[in-house]
């Protein structure tokens, strides 16, 4: 499981997602969530990205399920930073005074979290395309 350079991949995403998620809200005002709809989104598409992520990391036996996983893993975490950008730009749309916004940086979490599970969909791929030369050679 370990072993194969996606299942890094893999952990590294999903320990990036429960920092992500710890940090929560990552946009506020005035102390509080700029928008509650959307942090609610946030939580809920973050949170079953990382428990997808984390399923995904023990199907190893099965890599086209495994790659099936990863990808419903990768559009959830999409869908998380579109509404993370929509929360932020709803708060801009508005007259803020500078001082009463604050974003934090810990934002950019979200972006490394995705990039790790398009690699480790990609080692996934790579692993499978192997697999079926392998095949073809018997």
């Amino acid at each position: 499981m370990i072993q194969r350079i996606q299942s890094v991949y893999l952990f590294l995403a999903l320990l990036a997602l429960g920092g992500l998620f710890s940090r929560l809200p990552l946009i506020t005002l005035n102390g509080s969530a700029a928008n509650d709809t959307l942090y609610v989104i946030e939580q809920l598409f973050i949170g079953l990205s990382a428990f997808i992520t984390l399923f995904s990391v023990f199907l190893y036996a099965n890599r086209k399920r495994q790659m099936m996983t990863v990808k419903g893993a990768i559009l959830l975490m999409v869908i998380a930073l579109f509404a993370i950008a929509a929360d932020y730009f709803s708060v801009m749309g508005k007259d803020v005074i500078v001082q009463e916004l604050n974003v934090d940086p810990f934002v950019v979490i979200g972006t490394v979290a995705l990039i790790l599970q398009i690699l480790g969909h990609r080692g996934i791929a790579a692993d499978e395309k192997l697999v079926r030369q392998a095949d073809r050679l018997r």
